[in-house]
């Protein structure tokens, strides 16, 4: 059974599917200036709920994530985040955020048997859904949920509704003469940013649908036997090191 936030449909059929709820997501991770982290761990998870047809933020979901492999934040990323090391000492690992968030879908009957709207997560650019989340969690040897598959691009939108080019969030809010609220590369503070320029979208007429304008993350590239094999001892280690991480 299919989710509601992933509809398939041939081409003939586009847009086929209207959506009830945007999921407003920005992820921030564990960062370095100096070397690129490998896996780069995702470390704040904010998803803002906006009803398309009011306008209206009707939820928001929040948490910290504790990094397991590069557990101790950056001077760098602390600095551009403003995110505190007790914070994501305090935080969940990533598996218990998906298992929140999922939560917290049900509790707005976005998700299982009482699903009464159609959603889709609304990103500002692919990086988070595309990058981000699946390469992490292909680290980690685990899949991605279904609801985490597709999502919508705001910049891409931003440019079809205005005929503008969107270079970022801070960008399209100057452009809108919208006062950015908050930090910039907070998560919490950017989801909210990002549901404040989707307001004024829908408010000047964009009807946001799928599939035509959702994206899809990157598939994996195929792996040899011995290297599966390698993957998997390499993931049993590092769920071991979760849970050891996870003891109070």
């Amino acid at each position: 059974q299919q989710l509601p936030c992933c509809p398939m449909a041939s081409s003939a059929d586009v847009p086929v599917a209207r959506i009830d709820v945007l999921c407003v997501l920005d992820f921030e991770a564990q960062c370095d200036d100096q070397k690129q982290l490998q896996p780069q761990e995702i470390i704040e998870f904010p998803v803002v709920l906006l009803d398309v047809a009011s306008g209206n933020v009707i939820g928001e979901f929040h948490t910290y994530v504790k990094p397991v492999e590069h557990p101790v934040l950056t001077k760098f990323c602390t600095e551009l985040t403003g995110i505190q090391q007790p914070q994501v000492d305090s935080g969940v690992l990533l598996t218990d955020a998906l298992t929140q968030l999922e939560k917290f879908l049900l509790e707005h009957k976005l998700l299982g048997a009482e699903n009464e709207k159609r959603f889709t997560f609304l990103t500002c650019g692919d990086w988070d859904l595309k990058t981000c989340l699946p390469k992490q969690l292909q680290f980690l040897g685990q899949a991605v949920p279904p609801h985490l598959t597709r999502w919508i691009n705001i910049k891409h939108q931003y440019q079809a509704q205005y005929g503008r080019k969107a270079f970022g969030m801070a960008h399209m809010l100057e452009d809108l003469h919208m006062a950015l609220v908050g930090r910039h590369h907070s998560g919490i503070d950017d989801a909210r940013n990002i549901a404040r320029i989707a307001q004024r979208m829908l408010a000047d007429g964009w009807r946001p649908a799928l599939p035509s304008d959702a994206r899809q993350p990157r598939q994996p590239k195929q792996k040899s036997p011995q290297q599966e094999k390698s993957k998997q001892q390499q993931s049993r280690q590092r769920q071991q090191r979760q849970k050891q991480n996870s003891k109070p």
